[in-house]
């Protein structure tokens, strides 16, 4: 459904802020109903008193989750959690100079001669598994990075100890490392 300005900022104007489970949530009350008090209570806790912006609920092999999206100071983060309250992955933007040593020496050796665009920080909580997200303890980092080299634009993910994680991407959605991947016996 299409709104005209008018419609829409009298949509926005019939929204209120209201609190659950102590984060803040911008949305109307039929909307606040539909995220489980124990998935808002797991985001509470982890980015106390934070604003959430929205929300979607989503499913990845058997299990059915929230992604909230929270605003914390002037950062944001996606959360993916349970209506039991299990977190899977947390994911957020976060600049180069606050990377783990390991991680900023790959990505410098990754991306010279180029320029990065984004670094988004995976904080792997939890992995799908029989219905729900069971524990990853401590948890998994991995630092997913966009980049420009030679006009074409790249992807890879960096594991908390500097590692490449997976296979590079470009724009095309093709794998360039085709003769990394190839068997040399």
């Amino acid at each position: 459904m299409r709104l005209d300005s008018t419609a829409k900022w009298a949509v926005y104007a019939a929204f209120t802020v209201a609190f659950v489970g102590g984060i803040a949530v911008a949305g109307s009350s039929a909307e606040l109903a539909q995220i489980a008090p124990r998935a808002s209570a797991a985001v509470a806790q982890i980015f106390p008193g934070a604003a959430v912006l929205g929300y979607g609920e989503e499913t990845e092999g058997d299990v059915a989750f929230y992604e909230v999206k929270v605003e914390f100071g002037d950062r944001q983060a996606q959360v993916e959690v349970t209506a039991d309250g299990r977190v899977g992955e947390i994911e957020s933007v976060v600049p180069a100079e606050g990377l783990p040593q390991p991680v900023r020496a790959t990505l410098t050796r990754l991306t010279e001669g180029g320029s990065v665009t984004e670094i988004e920080k995976h904080e792997v909580r939890g992995v799908p598994r029989r219905g729900t997200f069971e524990p990853v303890v401590p948890p998994a980092m991995q630092y997913e990075v966009s980049y420009v080299i030679d006009g074409a634009r790249r992807q890879r993910t960096i594991g908390q100890n500097g590692e490449l994680l997976a296979a590079e991407s470009d724009d095309d959605g093709g794998d360039d490392d085709a003769e990394d991947d190839r068997d040399t016996d």
